[in-house]
């Protein structure tokens, strides 16, 4: 178009309830079956934005409420009496093409978390990071690490703790960088060696 001012709209649709008694209304309800394969909705630009115009995302939802609440995975289905529930999966997939294997320390997906700094820039302050350790088929191992930004590199990420898989649950590893609090009552040590580095341990400390 080249001058004035032109509007298109590539699908409208207006619902309006104006009868009394019950009413269930759609706005826009796609139902794709019996294909090879099923896509109830493609968006061909390969973003998709609700609340507002998507940025880089591949999905973007935009909330004003005070927490947020843009995203709920609900499971409603009743597994009937005596039986556990079992609540909605996130998953996060790291597919190669389908030929090649997979290797060591694939990043497998990141939970990431933003925040305004001082300045008013949105800066990464936190991410929980999913990684391969060992891809030998029947013998998989991951690592879950947890990361966040710290003043000392400028408030670049770093790692402060991380789980590494190991033969069996008793054989992994648990990693903390910075120190260990813990309030509870009771602590228990079920090891068969405690290791200190540290040759002073201080006890009955109020």
């Amino acid at each position: 178009h080249a001058s004035g001012t032109k509007t298109a709209t590539g699908l409208f649709v207006d619902v309006d309830g104006l009868t009394t008694g019950t009413t269930t209304g759609y706005g826009l309800d796609v139902s794709v079956d019996s294909f090879d394969n099923n896509y109830a909705a493609v968006f061909r630009s390969g973003l998709v934005g609700i609340g507002a115009v998507p940025d880089t995302a591949k999905l973007d939802i935009t909330s004003t409420d005070t927490y947020g609440k843009a995203l709920y995975l609900r499971n409603t289905y009743a597994p009937g009496a005596g039986s556990s529930a079992n609540g909605s999966a996130l998953r996060f997939v790291a597919e190669r093409d389908g030929s090649e294997a997979g290797k060591a320390l694939d990043t497998l997906g990141f939970i990431e978390f933003f925040g305004n700094d001082a300045g008013g820039t949105n800066q990464k302050f936190a991410d929980i990071q999913a990684s391969i350790i060992s891809p030998t088929a029947n013998s998989e191992k991951g690592q879950l690490s947890f990361n966040v930004a710290t003043a000392g590199t400028n408030g670049a990420i770093d790692t402060v703790m991380k789980i590494i898989g190991g033969d069996t649950a008793a054989t992994s590893e648990v990693f903390i960088a910075g120190g260990l609090t813990v309030a509870g009552d009771m602590s228990t040590l079920n090891t068969t060696d405690l290791l200190v580095k540290d040759k002073t341990l201080v006890i009955g400390v109020a």
